[in-house]
């Protein structure tokens, strides 16, 4: 009977903790890759910094942005759903990370900016029409960090490994009370 009270305490404590290991925090850079075709609306932009994704869904977006690569750094804030871009701020976490054609919106200097990705395409572009005619394409890369399933699993092993050293005590090495 012990030892099932001490597997639902367990799951109780596991999935308690399971939506945390929904979130994840990824880093991030762009830059303009000075394609021609279509001219490039906002040459030599880049940016870095990192963003919370929970369910699919960026939740936070923080980092430094370059309008060219002389101008100063300017801070990005995460703009919410809807502003006018159709932009849903989803993130697809499954296979090789990607913004949706929606996109994700953040505002740096007082300028929104749209990160989206063509349907059908992997390639991210940046824009500040609302209309997305006129965009940059921008290489993009997300730094995918550790699944927090990974540690569920690493900390429920080390829960069974603590519980299986404590029974395997000889009864004489119990400190009475």
């Amino acid at each position: 009977m012990k030892k099932f009270l001490l597997i639902l305490a367990g799951i109780a404590m596991t999935s308690a903790i399971a939506p945390a290991a929904l979130a994840d925090t990824y880093g991030f850079s762009f830059a303009d890759l000075g394609s021609p075709n279509p001219p490039s609306i906002l040459p030599g932009v880049s940016g870095s910094g990192t963003f919370d994704v929970t369910a699919g869904v960026v939740t936070s977006w923080t980092g430094t942005f370059y309008l060219t690569p002389s101008s100063p750094a300017e801070t990005m804030t995460l703009v919410g759903p809807g502003t006018g871009f159709a932009n849903d701020n989803t993130f697809n976490i499954n296979g090789d990370p990607y913004f949706d054609e929606g996109g994700l919106v953040f505002e740096a200097g007082g300028v929104d900016y749209n990160l989206f990705t063509w349907p059908g395409s992997n390639q991210v572009n940046i824009t500040t029409d609302f209309e997305g005619a006129t965009y940059t394409p921008v290489s993009f890369d997300v730094v995918t960090p550790e699944p927090g399933s990974l540690f569920l699993l690493g900390s429920g092993l080390l829960l069974g490994a603590f519980l299986l050293a404590r029974k395997s005590k000889p009864a004489a090495m119990n400190l009475a009370a």
